[in-house]
């Protein structure tokens, strides 16, 4: 914002060639230049660890919030009264505050429309983050899982096995004393 220096309000046709000139920024020459739009943040295409997914989601969420910050204070001084000093103002004929309005609701609407441009583009690019760290974190706890049921089962089959092995060994040796008992002397009952 141009800060007047000492200017008294001068009745129009009889202002001074420092008045010429701020009126002349304000009906042609204002580009909103002190508004700076956030930068947006780099944001990978996908995200592998938590670490790393929060800070992105922090660096992202802080981004938003600077930029709806920033829109919102660019459609506050969109008026001539939030932007240009009074005895500015009272310096401008109606055609030149009508100008001035004009200008400065156009340059505000552009920076509005770029800031929003620009949100849309980083969401859309949180967007396509978003969706593919979600299926990568998806398919690695689907595949953690998956290996752990293979190893549950694995172990399951081997316990199995050796149960299975041992009940055998002691059906084997059950049955052996058993013809022993039936059969002490390994002779023939002849039945």
């Amino acid at each position: 914002m141009l800060v007047a220096t000492g200017l008294a309000s001068a009745a129009p046709g009889t202002r001074d060639a420092q008045m010429d000139a701020q009126v002349a920024y304000w009906t042609s020459g204002y580009t909103g230049a002190e508004y700076q739009s956030c930068k947006a943040p780099a944001v990978p295409a996908l995200s592998r660890t938590n670490q790393e997914i929060r800070a992105i989601a922090r660096t992202i969420a802080d981004w938003e919030g600077c930029q709806n910050a920033y829109m919102k204070q660019v459609r506050a001084a969109a008026t001539l009264e939030g932007r240009v000093q009074p005895e500015v103002l009272a310096a401008m004929t109606p055609a030149e505050r009508e100008q001035a309005g004009t200008h400065v609701a156009a340059v505000h609407a552009r920076l509005v429309e770029a800031a929003d441009g620009e949100l849309i583009a980083g969401t859309a690019r949180h967007g396509e983050w978003l969706v593919a760290t979600n299926e990568y974190v998806r398919f690695e706890n689907e595949g953690y899982h998956r290996s752990r049921m293979l190893v549950a089962r694995n172990e399951l089959s081997e316990r199995r096995d050796r149960a299975g092995e041992r009940a055998a060994r002691g059906r084997r040796r059950a049955g052996v004393g058993a013809e022993r008992l039936l059969n002490p002397g390994g002779i023939g009952l002849g039945w």
